[in-house]
């Protein structure tokens, strides 16, 4: 196929693509018949404007244009946007749009940025003289001014009066104006981390600033957790409980790595003696192998499987998780590291139908070649000498024909798990 038969089988998909639609915008990631047709209309318009090292032909061109192609796609995109910005002061009387407001998906907030950005010359954005015009007219301010103190705290009233509090999450933003950031600087400022005024402390003070943020949130977990005494009778608390997104069970653990000085958690004495008043158990007493182990067949009774992802974990701190116990005891007993395994308990687990190493089991149910009969060979060895060792825990001594049958199903079922 020559390069021109490639141009006119495109130019095909492209006519198909214009009886489908009734216009020839295509998309750049749109592709069918695995030709990327998005990919080579824009190859034409920069062939069409001299971009890059691609040619187009005036016949080509003629039968694009006939089509109905626009050789200059960005001016089109940037009239839909000024279009939307016209119906916005239409609806608003003014064409001050908050950078975070978007319509039907389109990010008009953010485009008139990039708008005042390219009149500045501090981005890579282009603006034509027209283009400034054209914004002139509907009263653009290409310079906005800083948001001042009494800007922002007025904005802290207004959400006060909507939420009942100030308690601003950090991310939080309206207008523009990140109040939860702002927020922030001014409990900052109040601990010694900058300068704030006592007139504008006693401002906050009167909307019921709450300059400790931290104690606020450890005495919002201790209610909660009140709460969950009043219900429960006591405060052990699973460790994946949660209530309204707020995640009391990791918080009661994380009071507890803070008493015994682990991680990066803090808690003071008067903590300590108000967890010590509603019955707190600083000290988990840790599980045993068999308390392990009955985790593990109460899981397989609910799941119907050992096959326990190490990721997994029951409703308790993190020191018991189930699925990195059952990593433990299979590395234990394929003879790795320094774990070690008793006989009886490889027979608790056998009862239970525990795979000892599922990378194997995957690997002996794929088909058998050439490249990988060897390690096939190996595995099924050494499933078998496992296997031999097992038998010998549960009483065959040997092979007779009162056992045979039972043997040969036992090492069925083991290999081919």
């Amino acid at each position: 196929m020559n390069i021109n038969d490639k141009w006119m089988q495109k130019y095909q998909k492209l006519k198909e693509y214009q009886e489908e639609h009734g216009n020839v915008d295509v998309p750049y990631s749109y592709e069918k018949d695995g030709i990327k047709l998005g990919v080579w209309v824009r190859s034409q318009r920069q062939a069409y404007q001299g971009i890059g090292a691609g040619k187009i032909t005036e016949k080509q061109i003629e039968l694009l244009n006939h089509l109905g192609i626009k050789w200059q796609v960005r001016d089109e995109i940037w009239n839909h946007y000024y279009q939307l910005l016209k119906e916005y002061q239409e609806e608003h009387g003014n064409v001050d749009v908050p950078q975070s407001y978007e319509k039907n998906g389109i990010k008009l907030g953010i485009w008139l940025n990039n708008q005042r950005q390219a009149y500045k010359g501090t981005s890579t954005c282009k603006i034509t003289e027209e283009q400034i015009k054209l914004l002139n007219h509907l009263g653009i301010r290409w310079q906005l001014r800083d948001r001042t103190w009494d800007d922002y705290y007025q904005l802290l009233k207004e959400y006060q009066e909507k939420h009942g509090n100030i308690d601003v999450p950090r991310s939080y933003e309206k207008d523009g104006m990140k109040l939860g950031a702002w927020l922030s600087s001014q409990r900052h400022a109040y601990n010694g981390k900058g300068k704030i005024a006592e007139e504008k402390i006693e401002l906050l003070n009167h909307l019921g600033m709450n300059w400790q943020i931290r104690d606020k949130i450890w005495n919002d977990y201790y209610q909660l957790l009140k709460e969950y005494q009043e219900e429960h009778g006591n405060i052990d608390v699973p460790y994946s409980y949660e209530k309204d997104g707020i995640k009391l069970g990791i918080w009661l653990n994380n009071q507890r790595k803070a008493y015994q000085k682990k991680g990066k958690n803090k808690i003071i004495e008067e903590q300590i003696q108000r967890l010590d008043q509603l019955g707190m158990k600083w000290q988990v007493e840790k599980r045993t192998w068999y308390d392990y182990y009955q985790l593990l067949k109460e899981y397989q009774e609910k799941h119907g499987t050992t096959n326990v992802s190490t990721y997994y974990q029951d409703e308790k701190p993190e020191e018991y998780r189930l699925g990195v116990w059952l990593h433990h005891q299979r590395q234990a007993y394929n003879g790795f590291q320094s774990l070690k395994i008793t006989r009886e308990q490889i027979q608790l687990l056998n009862e239970l139908g525990i795979d000892w190493n599922i990378l194997h089991t995957r690997f002996l149910n794929r088909e058998i070649t050439t490249e990988n009969q060897e390690k096939y060979q190996q595995i099924l060895l050494d499933r078998v000498n496992h296997i031999v060792d097992d038998l010998l825990l549960e009483g065959f001594s040997e092979m007779d024909a009162t056992n045979q049958q039972e043997i040969e199903k036992v090492m069925i079922k083991r290999i081919w798990r």
